[in-house]
């Protein structure tokens, strides 16, 4: 007989979704009845007995019945036996009565506990299917709550609309235009966990903060990207710092600090010409700015077109050489080694030659000379390499050889290999990467190639220093606002000696002067202020009684250096000091209110003394550049001792723009003004504080003020993208910074957008990989395991096999397989390198924790790190299902559990016994059944005799001795045949009920 409940089902933890059926009351009865058969017949049997007890014959032996065998009479008696002890007890009937009724009183209980999960079920299903109009949306209350609504079906409240604007549209949430109206107001009573009457029912979620990440409730995500889809804003072109550190950080490498050697309007485009024109200009170092020029300027000419193809390489203007022209330009070069560029193109064929002199009138060095024989009809470009022992002014010369034909050049530019500003090997789309990579927020590229759209990465997360220095511009053209007119005297030099700018030819004669008008005594020192505390000693206390002449005479008589007159404006009565310090003379600086007398002499006035030498001194005389544009010349020492206007250009207003390779601080002098003795040798200069005013001494004996005009520094490349020139930065804004440290993390994300992080142990290498095209990663090479003849296939399958690889990186060109550790990129550097990919091995949840999903989601940095925190991690007495079960229901469920194993196992020990009885009246049915065989047989046999006995007609008296033992033999075969049956029946019905 099988036990009730099985100890298999004893240890199964049963699930509420698990079907009721299986604990039905009619379920339990048949249960119960059918499959224990010692039940049954012990209540068949008590209800015969009662029937039966008033008529029961209780003698064993009847008179006049025997068997011929004592076994029938015994067989009968054992059944008896063996029912009678398996006669349940009225206590044995009411424990099982008792255990009926409480084991179905706890089915009607946990019927109506299911009941009610299985509608929670059913809502869960509804609220968290893909049909659910609000899931992964928006949805507005009529009062004007927002709420974000999971793909669970928890609704998120946003606090305010300021959260919501902030939050919308990012990390993964649903943008403004994806909201659903709701026609009920949000409730006060809808707090986090009560229900929401929507169809279908919400869930009221934790509110919403404001930027966090939205999306892949009850999923798990892996962080395989810095940042997904990244969008980029041009913000515009920046001027780098020219000297110290600059003002964004350079990735892989940074250009040397710029020099101010260029080449002045190296693509001819200024002067401007109209288009498919062209002009002469022969013998002029003006008209051309930058360049003595003695040749044509051509403007998309398309009468050249298929000899100079258009466009120019340069721009729509280029310079045409006919025969022996030639133009050259001076550069104030210091030594090291140089690299001159240019692109040209021929007409039939007109040989270049190229010259590097130096122009001082003892030279420094020997003339380097190259030659070039550009193509017909094709743009070439032309790289020349030269050095310089001597520092000094060198004219570079470019000049045809041919009698009759004619070459074009443009695109002339100069660059020193002392530094590496030519050598940039970032394109925009790695200088992005690599911004990206370091969670940078701007990126920019300086001193690209436009042809090769490659320069040097700089990158940034502050915008205000990265824009501080203004908009980057570069030279376009120099205009002259006054020159000396003394070109063509090769060896000319520039000198500035008692208030006059000259031009000395190589024989040391003056070809040029500015005036120098005055008039006043060339002992006169100039006007300066006095205080209380004397500048210098007075004499007789001051007494005002004195002139020009007897002071001087007072002071040369007391052996005095200086004398000064004060306190007069017609130079006579003069208060008379003297002093031989004139440090301590000037101490107060320069006085404004000395009168000039008539005969030129100068007075001081009140508090101040017009100073005089007592013998003849060098008069002091400065030249400065000013800011308002005007060039001038002051008697005094320097820009601080200002004591008159000597000179001026009258260039005031006319400047534009600054050279800022040519600014102050890197002149010859370091500053805007140079003082008396000062010298100009052929390529050196003087400069305004900006360098919007130069005044060069030109190899080509001419000095020239020049002014510059300015375009933006920043061009588009070959690539469609804007790339920076020298010392300037094309800048770009990231629309979001990334989070390196969060790379390859794996989490899960919760109904309620709650993040919950995995302990190491359940973090496993998978076999899926994300692949990065052309970088690299360079180290981090598992000993021995590289090989060739690869795929990228039999790469991953050679990784998946070694529990040390984190990915590998695939040489497409080669062929050749590089597993990598798992210290290869993200956790060190990548490095552009095209045919080359890296393959990072993804990770995955193993084993997979109870109520998680097996899904797992690839998402970047930014979206990881705005997921709202719950601090735990997966499996800390956390219920990762997603259908919760609340407290009332879950300690219901336990208290059954515990009252349902109770009385199982109080079945589970009276069943055993009541097996015990079963056994024996199943044994002893199996008796009575060969019995009563027997019986059948010899009462057919008896029956059969008495029958021939009825038959005879004459009987005598031994036949009716014999009828008479036949007859009380039937009996007793009667007797016996109806006890078996009744027995048998009995037994029968015990197993059938």
């Amino acid at each position: 007989m099988e036990s009730i409940i099985k100890d298999s089902d004893m240890s199964k933890e049963y699930k509420i979704w698990d079907n009721s059926n299986l604990y039905t009351k009619s379920d339990y009865n048949e249960l119960i009845l059918n499959q224990s058969h010692s039940l049954n017949h012990g209540n068949k049997f008590k209800k015969k007995q009662k029937k039966n007890t008033n008529n029961m014959i209780t003698n064993k032996i009847m008179e006049g019945f025997s068997l011929q065998n004592g076994s029938e009479l015994n067989t009968s008696q054992q059944s008896k036996d063996v029912l009678l002890q398996a006669q349940l007890t009225p206590t044995q009937e009411n424990n099982i009565e008792s255990l009926k009724n409480k084991f179905n009183q706890s089915l009607e209980e946990y019927q109506q506990l299911y009941s009610e999960i299985t509608g929670s079920v059913n809502t869960y299903i509804s609220r968290t299917d893909s049909n659910n109009p609000y899931i992964s949306k928006n949805i507005k209350f009529t009062d004007g709550t927002i709420c974000y609504v999971t793909n669970k079906g928890v609704a998120k409240p946003y606090s305010n609309f300021q959260i919501y604007k902030a939050t919308a549209g990012i990390n993964g949430c649903p943008s403004q235009q994806e909201i659903v109206d709701v026609n009920i107001p949000f409730s006060s009573t809808y707090t986090e966990g009560t229900q929401i009457p929507t169809t279908p029912p919400l869930i009221v979620g934790s509110s919403m903060n404001q930027g966090q990440s939205c999306g892949n409730e009850g999923e798990n995500v892996f962080v395989n990207s810095i940042i997904s889809n990244p969008t980029t804003k041009y913000l515009g072109c920046y001027a780098d710092n020219s000297s110290g550190k600059p003002t964004m950080s350079f990735i892989g490498g940074a250009p040397s600090p710029p020099s101010n050697i260029t080449i002045v309007n190296g693509n001819f485009s200024q002067p401007p010409l109209s288009n498919n024109n062209y002009g002469g200009y022969f013998g002029t170092n003006t008209a051309v700015p930058g360049w003595y020029f003695n040749a044509y300027i051509i403007n998309n000419w398309s009468g050249l077109a298929s000899y100079i193809p258009i466009p120019y390489p340069g721009g729509n203007q280029c310079t045409y050489i006919v025969s022996n022209q030639y133009i050259y330009q001076v550069l104030n070069l210091t030594t090291g080694t140089y690299t001159l560029s240019f692109s040209a193109s021929s007409y039939i064929g007109n040989p270049l030659t190229i010259t590097v002199a130096s122009t001082n009138s003892t030279p420094t060095q020997a003339t380097q000379t190259f030659n070039v024989n550009p193509p017909q009809g094709s743009w070439t470009s032309y790289t020349e390499t030269f050095n310089i022992t001597t520092s000094g002014p060198f004219q570079i010369t470019f000049t045809g050889k041919s009698g009759s034909q004619a070459s074009a050049l443009t695109n002339i530019s100069i660059s020193s290999s002392n530094n590496n500003n030519a050598n940039g090997t970032y394109t925009y789309g790695t200088c992005e990467q690599a911004a990206i990579d370091g969670g940078y927020k701007y990126f920019a590229l300086q001193n690209v190639n436009q042809t090769t759209s490659q320069g040097y990465c700089a990158v940034s997360n502050d915008k205000i220093i990265s824009t501080s220095n203004g908009i980057a511009n570069t030279i376009s053209s120099q205009i002259s606002l006054w020159n000396s007119n003394t070109a063509n005297q090769t060896g000319n030099t520039a000198n500035f000696i008692n208030g006059s700018l000259n031009v000395l030819n190589s024989s040391g004669a003056a070809v040029f002067s500015t005036p120098n008008s005055t008039t006043q005594p060339s002992t006169y020192v100039g006007c300066y202020a006095d205080k209380s505390t004397r500048a210098m000693l007075m004499y007789n206390k001051g007494s005002q009684q004195y002139n020009n002449s007897q002071c001087q005479q007072i002071a040369q008589s007391i052996g005095a250096t200086y004398y000064g007159l004060q306190n007069s404006t017609s130079g006579q009565n003069a208060q008379c000091f003297t002093n031989s310090n004139l440090s301590q003379t000037k101490q107060y600086g320069v006085a404004s209110n000395c009168t000039k007398i008539s005969d030129g002499s100068w007075s001081g006035g009140g508090w101040s003394n017009a100073v005089y030498s007592t013998s003849t001194p060098t008069v002091n005389y400065f030249l400065i550049l000013q800011d308002d544009g005007n060039m001038c010349i002051y008697l005094g020492s320097s820009p601080n001792d200002n004591q008159g206007l000597i000179w001026q250009s009258v260039t005031n207003g006319k400047q534009q723009k600054g050279n800022p390779l040519m600014v102050a601080s890197k002149n010859k002098f370091k500053q805007n003004w140079m003082p008396s003795g000062s010298v100009l040798n052929p390529g050196e200069f003087l400069s305004s504080t900006q360098g919007d005013l130069v005044l060069i001494m030109q190899s080509d004996g001419n000095i020239v003020l020049y002014t510059y005009q300015t375009e933006i520094n920043c061009q588009k490349m070959a690539d469609g993208n804007i790339g920076g020139g020298l010392n300037a930065n094309s800048l770009y804004e990231l629309s979001s910074v990334g989070i390196p440290g969060n790379m390859e993390k794996l989490s899960y994300i919760d109904q309620d957008s709650k993040l919950y992080t995995y302990p190491d142990s359940n973090i496993q290498l998978g076999t899926t990989y994300t692949k990065i095209s052309g970088y690299d990663t360079s180290g981090n090479n598992i000993s021995g395991a590289s090989f060739g003849n690869a795929t990228a296939d039999t790469c991953q399958t050679a990784c998946n096999n070694n529990q040390s690889c984190g990915g590998f990186t695939f040489d497409n060109t080669n062929g050749i397989c590089y597993p990598k550790t798992t210290e290869m990129y993200p956790n060190s550097a990548r490095q552009p390198l095209s045919g080359s990919d890296i393959y990072i091995r993804n990770k995955v949840v193993q084993p997979l924790p109870p109520g998680v999903s097996s899904l797992t989601q690839n998402i970047d940095t930014v979206q990881y790190q705005n997921y709202v925190s719950s601090g735990k991690q997966v499996g800390d007495n956390v219920n990762m299902n997603n259908l919760k079960i609340d407290s009332v229901q879950k300690a219901k469920l336990e208290q059954m559990q515990t009252k349902l194993q109770l009385l199982a196992n109080k079945i589970v020990n009276l069943n055993g016994k009541l097996n015990l009885a079963d056994i024996k009246v199943t044994s002893q049915s199996a008796i009575d059944s060969l019995q009563l065989g027997k019986y059948l047989i010899e009462y057919k046999i008896t029956d059969k005799k008495l029958n021939s006995y009825n038959s005879a007609v004459n009987t005598n008296i031994e036949n009716i001795l014999n009828d008479s033992d036949i007859i009380v033999l039937q009996q007793n075969y009667k007797y016996m045949f109806w006890t078996t049956l009744a027995v048998g029946t009995v037994l029968l019905s015990m197993n059938i009920v």
